[in-house]
């Protein structure tokens, strides 16, 4: 993996090729739509590995980035269809970047999120192989 590479992929983005090229995981294409409080947001899906699916969900003038309450309502649909998943939330501007992802440990479920203003950031290694035991 090339740090330098995965660094402009992540500030320009480039999750699709991020994912599938620098990480190797698969394409995965069939994306979702998701309504909360009769907003609709649609989720672009970026790649899949072993299950996990990656999906985009990008702020747009009828839905802006949402608040935590919708991201967790939002999160409940999509495991109803892709048990394991990344929500990725980015502003139309793609200056902001909000992931998520929720750690299922024994019917307890903790969604974790990394915001670079706010969280920890996640490490490449995090990323490159999450299902490893």
């Amino acid at each position: 993996m090339q740090h330098n590479q995965t660094r402009h992929y992540l500030q320009d983005a480039e999750f699709q090729p991020l994912f599938v090229e620098e990480l190797g995981w698969d394409y995965h294409t069939q994306g979702l739509t998701v309504t909360v409080a009769d907003t609709e947001y649609p989720l672009v899906a970026i790649a899949e590995k072993r299950g996990m699916v990656v999906f985009r969900c990008t702020a747009t003038e009828n839905a802006p980035l949402p608040n935590y309450a919708t991201k967790r309502a939002i999160q409940r649909q999509v495991a109803t269809s892709v048990h394991e998943h990344v929500i990725i939330y980015t502003d139309a501007e793609e200056t902001t970047q909000l992931w998520q992802w929720v750690r299922r440990e024994e019917c307890y479920l903790d969604p974790v999120f990394w915001d670079p203003e706010f969280y920890r950031p996640f490490r490449c290694d995090e990323i490159e192989n999450p299902l490893k035991s």
